[in-house]
């Protein structure tokens, strides 16, 4: 979470431990790792971090709480995640467990995602 916040310079100092944390047991930190790496990182690292970021906000294979902070992340990748669009407007709009009061979340940020890359 440091080294995104420190953006470019972050990601550029962390480098080797974005690409290790990308396969992370803990989605978490792999999806702010792919965050990290899409919005500040360069060519193969963004292009595979996109990929796991699409992975991890699939709500048929991911808890709500992973799709809904992978979703947020492709958000902030703004532009980078547009040749996805199709993608991401494609996600599962629920995961398989998903608490009444979240059963919009990831409707709402697929929508919201989508409609940023147009």
């Amino acid at each position: 979470m440091g080294l995104l916040m420190r953006e470019q310079k972050g990601v550029a100092a962390g480098l080797a431990s974005l690409r290790k944390a990308l396969n992370d047991k803990a989605p978490a930190v792999a999806c702010i790792a792919a965050e990290a790496l899409a919005r500040f990182g360069q060519g193969k690292d963004t292009a595979l971090a996109l990929e796991k970021l699409l992975a991890l906000a699939n709500g048929d294979e991911q808890t709500v709480f992973t799709a809904m902070l992978a979703l947020n992340a492709l958000d902030y990748t703004d532009a980078k995640a547009k040749p996805h669009a199709a993608a991401i407007a494609a996600l599962p709009r629920k995961a398989k467990v998903t608490p009444p009061r979240m059963g919009n979340y990831i409707i709402r940020l697929i929508e919201k995602t989508t409609a940023d890359l147009k």
